[in-house]
């Protein structure tokens, strides 16, 4: 067996720039994954609320209860916050809080974050 050649500082120091292009490549992936999905669900919280708002029977009062709530989840989403450490787990919530709206409302829905793929949300 061959050992591995020794790392030198210019090595390194390459090593580490192509790490930082890399890294922030895929940071500004993910980050428009995150925001093209929270679009996704700020557009069908717009939808609802516009139903409720025209016609406020349209839903159980559990659904409007919960499209207010996931309303507020969206509001405090920090989109704006691309360092917050919590960002993930509070993406989580959003996806729980839009299933429980979605069943509330009797929908199937389907959220494909894949490129070129249309998002799906069905009565």
């Amino acid at each position: 067996t061959r050992s591995p050649a020794p790392t030198t500082p210019r090595r390194r120091r390459e090593g580490e720039k192509l790490g930082l292009i890399d890294g922030r490549e895929v940071g500004f992936a993910k980050g428009f994954e995150i925001g093209q999905e929270i679009g996704f669900y700020s557009g069908c919280h717009a939808v609802w609320s516009r139903c409720v708002g025209e016609d406020p029977g349209c839903f159980s009062e559990r659904a409007r209860r919960g499209i207010a709530a996931f309303g507020e989840m969206l509001r405090s989403f920090p989109i704006h916050d691309p360092l917050n450490e919590e960002i993930l787990e509070t993406l989580n919530q959003v996806r729980g809080k839009f299933k429980t709206v979605v069943a509330l409302l009797g929908m199937h829905h389907e959220y494909n974050d894949a490129v070129g793929d249309q998002p799906t949300v069905t009565f």
